[in-house]
């Protein structure tokens, strides 16, 4: 759990902004407070690697749909996902994945509207509201769309809030906080507390990473009798 007022406080301290049991003034707690809530809406909209809240959403297609719509009032109804990952369509039990593209690559679709067989590409535009998560060919009505949606850290309304999130996620803030507010008192953070903001984030990245998953093209495999050596395969 994560308390507004004691992350300021700390990242106060670690600046030399205020000493041990003292506290800063209102002002500076309301400045500090909004460059907090600065620091955890980047992390959620440019770093997705240190969103610890993700959810398993599906969507049914009602009818044949070129996009549907994610939100408070959306399609399907649901936070706004900041971003979204391993979409998928699951048929009779069978998982067929849909890849992510970027806005570009959509765009060089010329037949949006194409329909037959599954969707195999999707393009996830949150610039409003209720985000639109479009796919290429059109789902057809029945096929289930599902996908893992990447929610926005939470931010502090008002100083006491007291937010979950995992326990290292205080720290990092605490550290990072403390490089964001030190020029605004015409200060720079050490070199210490500059090495350990960058260092707890590093280690949130890190425990939130996928591991990469090895493949093998199906034209290297050989008969299932035998066993394929890494070294000496193919020469």
């Amino acid at each position: 759990m994560a308390i507004a007022r004691d992350i300021i406080n700390r990242a106060f301290r670690l600046i030399g902004n205020t000493d041990s049991g003292e506290s800063g003034e209102s002002a500076e707690y309301a400045d500090a407070l909004q460059c907090l809530n600065d620091l955890l809406a980047d992390w959620s909209g440019a770093q997705p690697l240190i969103q610890y809240s993700n959810t398993l959403l599906n969507y049914t297609a009602p009818s044949s749909i070129a996009s549907f719509t994610v939100g408070p009032t959306g399609n399907l109804v649901s936070e706004r996902p900041a971003k979204v990952k391993d979409v998928y369509l699951r048929v009779s039990g069978t998982d067929y994945p849909i890849e992510l593209i970027s806005s570009g690559q959509y765009a060089d679709i010329s037949e949006k509207t194409l329909t037959g067989g599954y969707p195999s590409l999707a393009f996830y535009d949150a610039s409003t509201t209720n985000a639109r998560l479009y796919l290429w060919p059109m789902a057809t009505v029945g096929q289930v769309i599902n996908f893992t949606a990447l929610q926005s850290l939470q931010v502090f309304v008002n100083l006491t809030d007291n937010v979950v999130m995992p326990a290292s996620y205080n720290r990092a803030l605490v550290y990072n906080l403390a490089v964001e507010i030190a020029p605004e008192y015409g200060q720079e953070a050490s070199a210490t507390v500059l090495r350990t903001a960058m260092l707890t984030k590093s280690a949130i990245k890190r425990l939130n990473a996928k591991a990469p998953i090895l493949v093998t093209e199906a034209g290297y495999l050989t008969p299932a009798t035998t066993r394929n050596n890494i070294v000496t395969l193919g020469a």
